[in-house]
């Protein structure tokens, strides 16, 4: 198999015109992939699953003329990838037959894909191949990936900021210590907190009582109950937050109802705005969240959505005012990268987005993603993504071989 080590990224603008042929040196030749599974350095829980490793496929696409674009698909929460393995793989070799032979430089509008497995599993390997796409798209016309996304999605880049503020992450259900690690993340520059709750309303109001005293009333403070609750529960819950003035709390309901009308009476009736998150993967899933008046703010993550209709989602929101966070689900080097660029189409000023994973994970299998610095992150103006694989560390967790579809 053909090594792909440190090759370098064309910044050369390729012709765009659709009247015009495309250069032969940029249609897609080949798509490849690889299985990893990198340790994380904490346990991530939420209300449905544990976990502790972060199972992958890594995605690359590359010219005639050599130009490449990377991606990847995250297997969700705690999934196990040979429960997918099959799936996965007729996915990208579906895939790779609508990719190879595509002009490199093609436009938002054809880098969709259509999701060929129905499942979990399909937002990620749709957001992995329209990443390396894009990423590629990007990389030809020699622009990064968040100014390429907003200008194919008439985004006037003037509401596109490269400064992204990052919300902070407590995992921790005992009081005193989610406090302590509240303390450490205003220490370490962060402005917003997000705190993981569940289980007994209770307790998780002792939570939030306790990290609201510890860090003071200036401090930004969200909960993610994970559809955790049943309405009397999340009713007590929001509730109880109210005197330690929560900001926002994502996806209290278990259920959130038909047409998202169990979660639109629960947000009449809470005093703390609500969220929508993993109750909305797709556009048609928000249009009908603004419909019924059922959130206050949406969460989008493009490894659970898709690349491309995460962006759609993402300019929905805006025009209908709502507030969108962008966050990623402990990704890798590329899903990270693009979530970081996605980031940037929701505007400035913006509320603070789930981008400070990369320390949670060993190694990112990448070089070039932005560092979280005092509670933000700068996006670089490399064109594309902006990182390259490492592909020795890729070699160390490699849970298979390079496999591929070439034309």
């Amino acid at each position: 198999m053909r090594s792909s080590k440190s090759a370098p990224r064309a910044t050369a603008t390729p012709r765009r015109s659709p009247e015009l042929p495309e250069v032969a040196g940029t249609r897609v030749v080949r798509l490849r992939w690889r299985r990893v599974a990198v340790p994380l350095r904490v346990t991530v829980t939420n209300a449905h699953a544990a976990y502790r490793v972060r199972e992958s496929v890594l995605i690359e696409v590359e010219t005639a003329g050599g130009q490449r674009g990377i991606g990847e698909a995250s297997l969700p929460a705690g999934a196990s990838f040979n429960a997918y393995a099959r799936e996965i793989e007729a996915f990208l070799r579906a895939a790779a037959m609508a990719v190879i032979g595509r002009g490199a430089s093609d436009g938002l509008a054809r880098l969709q894909l259509p999701a060929f497995v129905p499942g979990e599993w399909s937002g990620a390997t749709v957001c992995g191949v329209e990443t390396a796409l894009a990423d590629l798209a990007a990389v030809m016309a020699g622009l990064p990936l968040y100014r390429w996304l907003a200008k194919e999605a008439s985004i006037p880049l003037a509401a596109a900021f490269s400064e992204i503020d990052v919300n902070g992450l407590v995992d921790l259900t005992d009081p005193t210590a989610a406090a302590e690690g509240a303390v450490a993340l205003v220490r370490d520059g962060f402005r917003t907190i997000k705190l993981k709750v569940g289980g007994s309303p209770e307790r998780s109001i002792a939570t939030v009582a306790a990290v609201r005293a510890a860090v003071g009333p200036d401090v930004v403070l969200r909960c993610d109950a994970n559809r955790s609750w049943g309405r009397t529960e999340a009713e007590a819950f929001v509730s109880g937050c109210a005197p330690y003035g929560v900001a926002l709390c994502e996806e209290p309901l278990g259920e959130p109802g038909p047409d998202y009308g169990a979660l639109a009476e629960l947000r009449a009736a809470s005093p703390v705005p609500l969220a929508v998150d993993e109750s909305t993967r797709t556009l048609e899933e928000l249009e009908r969240v603004i419909a019924a008046g059922a959130a206050d703010a949406l969460v989008v993550k493009p490894m659970a959505s898709g690349l491309t209709e995460s962006v759609a989602m993402v300019c929905r929101a805006r025009d209908a005012g709502l507030p969108a966070i962008v966050t990623t689900t402990f990704d890798l080097a590329p899903g990270t990268s693009a979530a970081m660029h996605l980031a940037a189409l929701v505007g400035s000023p913006g509320p603070a987005c789930g981008l400070g994973t990369a320390g949670l994970v060993e190694d990112l299998l990448g070089h070039g993603v932005p560092d979280v610095r005092r509670g933000s992150i700068t996006l670089p103006e490399t064109p594309g993504l902006g990182i390259e694989f490492d592909y020795e560390a890729i070699e160390r967790y490699a849970a298979g071989p390079w496999e591929e579809a070439a034309s």
